[in-house]
């Protein structure tokens, strides 16, 4: 079951790519602005307190509870992120967690099921402000 689930949900890439190696990509309609403090605070307000973390293990409700100490050095983390043009490589992982639909017939096939993507916390609140 498991092996049917994973190539439902994680089908294998394309065998070629669709983009030509000398695209040149269109410049932003809009420019980019910093990300200030408030931006950060404010996502971190608008999390759920007690969702699921990713692989980090941290809680959106540490967040919450130190929003104000904590913003100051998200505020530099993420902008170098669009400054330096990087991605911290372990904000990429994520934890699948495969759920059944309530209500289906029949529990042998992938479409019974939901995949849940659990980001790492910080990504999260990274991700809510762009």
């Amino acid at each position: 079951k498991s092996t049917l689930l994973a190539g439902t949900f994680f089908p294998p890439p394309p065998a070629n790519n669709t983009i030509p190696e000398d695209y040149e990509y269109p410049d932003p309609i809009v420019p980019f602005k910093k990300i200030t403090e408030e931006h950060i605070e404010d996502a971190i307000r608008n999390t759920s307190p007690y969702k699921a973390p990713g692989p980090d293990s941290i809680c959106n409700i540490v967040f919450k509870w130190n929003a104000e100490t904590l913003a100051p050095y998200l505020h530099h983390l993420f902008n170098a992120v669009f400054t330096l043009c990087t991605y911290y490589e372990p904000w990429r992982e994520f934890t699948t967690v495969v759920l059944q639909k309530p209500g289906k017939a029949d529990y042998t096939i992938p479409k019974a099921y939901r995949p849940i993507a659990l980001i790492n916390t910080t990504c999260k609140i990274l991700t809510a402000i762009v």
